[in-house]
C-alpha cells in the first residue's frame, strides 16, 4: 500500500528541479530551527544561497533572477506535461 505525503510547492521545484536537469548542484543542511541552501545551475552560471525558519522560506530566498527564470521554466513543465 503506497502513503502519499503532502509536499510544499518549493519541495515540489526542488524535486523537479533535480530530475530535469543534468547539471544542477543543490546542497540543504539545517542548523537547529534554519535551513540553508545553496543552488548552482552549471548551465547558465547562477547559483543562489538562502536561508530561513522554513524549508519554503530558505527556498524563496536562493532564487536570484537567473534562477528564477530556470525554476519558472520547470513550473511550466510541470503544468504542462507532467
Amino acid at each position: 500500500m503506497r502513503k502519499f505525503m503532502w509536499v510544499t510547492d518549493a519541495e515540489r521545484d526542488m524535486i523537479k528541479i533535480l530530475r530535469a536537469s543534468d547539471h544542477v548542484t543543490l546542497n540543504i543542511s539545517r542548523d537547529g530551527g534554519q535551513w540553508n541552501m545553496r543552488l548552482e545551475y552549471h548551465d547558465s552560471g547562477s547559483s543562489g544561497f538562502g536561508s530561513g525558519p522554513t524549508f519554503d522560506r530558505a527556498w524563496d530566498a536562493i532564487l536570484d533572477p537567473r534562477l528564477r527564470d530556470f525554476v519558472r521554466d520547470i513550473r511550466n513543465r510541470r503544468r504542462g506535461s507532467g
